[in-house]
Parts: C-alpha cells; structure tokens; sequence
C-alpha cells in the first residue's frame, strides 16, 4: 500500500472502503507508516474534509481519525505505542504475543471486573498503564 492507493480511496468517497483502508494503515509495519506519514498534513486535510455519516455517532471517519493519530504520532519521530490504546480496544496480552511490549505487571480485580496492566514498550521503553473494564456487554478500555 502507497500513499497514491489512499489517495485514490479517499477521493472515490465510498466510505466501506475508506473504512477498510484506515484499518490496514493501522496494522502497517514501521517502514511503511513512515514513508505514509510524510503525507500526513494532506492525509489530514483528507479525513477533515470527509462528510458526516452519522450525526452523534460511530461512522467510517472513526476509523480515519485512529489511522490519521497514528500517522501523527509516527510523522512527529513518537513512538506508535503512543496510539496503543486510541481505539479502546487495546489488548496488553495480544500485543505480548506480537512482541511490540512486556507486560510488567497486572492485576484482576474480580470486585469490579476490571483488569490493570504495567507495561513497557520494546521499541522506546516508554512505561504505560492500562486498565480493562469487562463489567459491561463488552470490554473497554482507558
């Protein structure tokens, strides 16, 4: 993928693909959301200019907004643990098991039905906290 691809997409304004896109930028390599990032002020102006779906809800620029914090993070030299959790569906235990962090510590408060997390990110060792929420119908994070 290449920034000519996005461009394309989001000029063809169909918003199941601008969707799509956002998410495989998210899930990019570190090489690629760097050469990505250096369109990050058009890619901006891009998702500004996207119109409104749902009023006071959850629509396709969604989304776009975690693809394009996730290029800020990367096009301002920031790591891009900065964006782990900008989704609130960040899962300390996936992200183990994929090598970008080392859990530090946790603790499961059954009370509450919570769960906290210590971590530290391999690439910056920037020292983060999490906490999961699993009383409602799914979990969420902050």
């Amino acid at each position: 993928m290449d920034f000519s691809d996005i461009k394309r997409t989001f000029e063809s304004a169909d918003t199941e693909k601008i969707s799509t896109i956002c998410c495989k930028i998210i899930q990019l390599d570190d090489e690629t959301l760097k050469e990505i990032a250096q369109h990050f002020d058009e890619l901006r102006l891009m998702v500004a200019k996207l119109p409104i779906e749902k009023p006071y809800g959850q629509d396709y620029r969604y989304n776009a907004h975690l693809a394009m914090n996730l290029l800020a993070n990367i096009a301002n030299n920031r790591c891009k643990c900065l964006s782990y959790n900008a989704g609130n569906s960040f899962k300390p235990e996936i992200a183990e098991q994929d090598g970008l962090i080392k859990i530090l510590e946790d603790n499961l408060d059954k009370a509450d039905y919570s769960h906290w997390y210590k971590y530290q990110c391999l690439k910056c060792n920037r020292v983060k906290t999490v906490t999961i929420r699993y009383g409602g119908h799914i979990p969420y994070t902050y």
